[in-house]
């Protein structure tokens, strides 16, 4: 799992929004990449997108945030009619991506006379629950000015609603239900805690009565807030992680495949190839030598 880390002030700001409709048999243009972020929320089908070295199926209720000047395409074609909204802003302040969030350090306390500082989170990633993704898709229309769509072979020009200052409002909105920690509910600390010990851990065995102690919760709320946070269960969680990790030790070190799988917690080099081509669309090996 990773993370757009942006620091605030000075705070994110709106360029331009659309939607668009694919065919089935279409795919998405591959680019070197843009120079602002670029956001995809899937309403319907699924989008297959390849970003950097992650490979993503963005279903309907999914988002993504692919960072500025990133190289992105789509690695398959669209199966179905699909239809997604897409969102382009920037930030005046550095960023970075990281494998945990930073929303939770401590909040820099301002003098009378300086901005406040602090960090807000976003994961590259995520599933929505229904009553966020029904917001921000209606969020996403009022800023739309294009449209689209492959079946007509066309682009129409929208009238976005409101001024330049209403649009800033309605980005700074959906960028509140995307944060990774929009408030301090139970749910979002627990995930938090979660992720930060599957992290920390992930090259141990790792019982799901051990998450629910770390949370303090029931485990069958455990897989409940992962499931909505990520859209996953924990132990995909866990495997997408130590699937990161491995990336590492085969860019950075002499190991072998087998090692580099136990390192990582895998039980058996085998099953750890076969989990990293189907996220990563090659083997091991032959990620390492295009990374090396």
């Amino acid at each position: 799992m990773s993370y757009l880390n942006v620091p605030i002030p000075t705070y994110p700001y709106f360029i331009i929004s659309g939607n668009a409709t694919y065919r089935p048999g279409d795919v998405h243009s591959n680019r070197n990449g843009i120079d602002c972020f670029d956001v995809i929320v899937v309403t319907q089908g699924t989008l297959y997108m390849h970003v950097h070295h992650e490979s993503y199926a963005i279903h309907a209720g999914s988002v993504l945030i692919i960072p500025p000047n990133t190289s992105h395409y789509g690695y398959k074609i669209c199966n179905e009619t699909t239809f997604f909204h897409w969102l382009h802003f920037n930030t005046a302040e550095s960023f970075n991506i990281s494998d945990l969030p930073k929303s939770l350090g401590e909040p820099h306390v301002a003098s009378i006379d300086e901005a406040a500082e602090n960090i807000v989170s976003f994961p590259l990633f995520q599933s929505l629950s229904n009553e966020s993704f029904a917001k921000i898709c209606s969020l996403l229309q009022q800023l739309e000015s294009m449209s689209i769509n492959r079946f007509e072979k066309s682009t129409r020009i929208l009238k976005p609603i409101g001024s330049p200052l209403h649009q800033q409002s309605l980005l700074m909105q959906i960028l509140q239900i995307l944060s990774m920690f929009p408030d301090n509910t139970v749910k979002n600390n627990s995930c938090y805690m979660i992720l930060q010990y599957l992290s920390l851990h992930y090259s141990e065995k790792i019982e799901l009565s051990k998450l629910a102690e770390i949370a303090s919760c029931h485990p069958t709320q455990v897989i409940r807030y992962i499931k909505k946070q990520y859209g996953m269960s924990p132990f995909q969680l866990l495997n997408n992680i130590r699937l990161q990790r491995s990336c590492e030790f085969l860019k950075r070190t002499d190991m072998t495949v087998a090692e580099i799988a136990y390192a990582v917690g895998f039980a058996s080099s085998s099953y750890f190839c076969k989990q990293f081509k189907l996220v990563y669309k090659t083997s091991p090996k032959q990620y390492r030598l295009h990374h090396t």
